[in-house]
């Protein structure tokens, strides 16, 4: 079932979400609910190797997770 917002706005493709820090330390992700519902993809960065083990471990087709840390430039 889809929800009111989805339904008004009929995307043609699904939202990509970049999770930067992807191990979830602090409960469920707040996307959890549209990964579920098939309306994202997730491509996520998480350098701790058991964090990643894990949550390569339970992703989904439609999850990616990289081994990389993501930094911004510094001025």
């Amino acid at each position: 079932m889809q929800d009111v917002l989805t339904t008004i706005l009929q995307p043609s493709r699904p939202t990509v979400i970049v999770d930067i820090g992807a191990n979830p330390i602090d409960g469920e992700p707040p996307y959890k609910a549209m990964l579920e519902a098939g309306l994202c993809e997730v491509i996520g960065f998480e350098p701790q190797p058991e964090a990643l083990a894990r949550l390569r471990e339970a992703a989904t087709a439609k999850e990616t997770y990289l081994p990389y840390v993501a930094a911004g430039a510094h001025q």
